[in-house]
């Protein structure tokens, strides 16, 4: 009776299912990050492998950073986990350009159906909201406003959204990509870009490194683009349960 009674005043910490190929969250890390040991410290982790054969534990909530190849069966499982939590977060950039791995075209299809989405093939500039570099002048070294590098806070959104109200560092980001909805679920977005933004391609960003060289580069969107969105309503199958071929048990 008296462990029934104190087990009453421990809450329980939330279960969280992580989908990872970014070093920066990864089960195998040496010495995980700063962002990894603030989620083992808050949720239980499961963590869901690329050929995952058995199901994630009941979990409240599934985190999703930029995969790796997924096998078929693997996708289904990810998939089920999402419509059974209705809770996803995901963390994804198509094509990295300070290192990193690149999102695969499978598993971005997967994801872009999963959540009803596309994301761009491009990157995105934003001369209004851009970060300051540093960059050489026949004085020396001086400052200028890089659009390719962009800083978004609540207080440049029109109506900020619950998950970012409370920010008050702004949130960086370098040559993002965005994002637009493309199917029937309600999407908000959560971090837009201003009506500056404009659009450079990848063969361009290879090539351009000057602030200068950017602004000459990109082509103007005419409107602002959504790089974080919240995404509600019910999501589609995407993916065949065909079920892995496991080798006999041994007796």
């Amino acid at each position: 009776l008296i462990d029934s009674i104190a087990r009453l005043d421990q809450l329980e910490r939330p279960k969280l299912a992580i989908l990872s190929g970014h070093p920066a969250i990864s089960e195998t890390a040496s010495t995980p990050s700063a962002v990894q040991l603030a989620l083992e410290s808050a949720y239980q982790i499961e963590w869901i492998k690329p050929d995952q054969v058995g199901y994630p534990l009941e979990s409240d909530a599934v985190l999703i950073v930029q995969p790796e190849a997924l096998t078929p069966w693997a996708r289904y499982l990810v998939q089920q986990a999402v419509l059974e939590t209705e809770r996803a977060i995901v963390l994804i950039d198509p094509s990295p350009l300070f290192g990193g791995e690149r999102l695969d075209e499978d598993t971005r299809e997967w994801l872009e159906g999963l959540f009803g989405m596309s994301l761009s093939s491009t990157a995105l500039t934003d001369s209004e909201n851009a970060l300051q570099v540093s960059v050489p002048g026949p004085d020396g070294p001086r400052a200028e406003n890089q659009p390719l590098f962009i800083a978004l806070t609540p207080a440049n959104q029109s109506t900020p959204d619950l998950a970012v109200r409370s920010l008050t560092q702004p949130v960086q980001f370098g040559a993002p990509g965005w994002i637009e909805p493309r199917d029937s679920l309600t999407a908000t977005p959560v971090l837009k870009s201003s009506a500056s933004s404009a659009t450079l391609s990848n063969e361009r960003l290879a090539t351009a490194v000057t602030p200068a060289d950017v602004r000459r580069a990109s082509e103007p969107l005419g409107e602002g683009k959504a790089l974080a969105l919240r995404v509600s309503g019910v999501t589609r199958s995407t993916t065949d349960r065909t079920a892995p071929s496991l080798p006999d048990a041994p007796v």
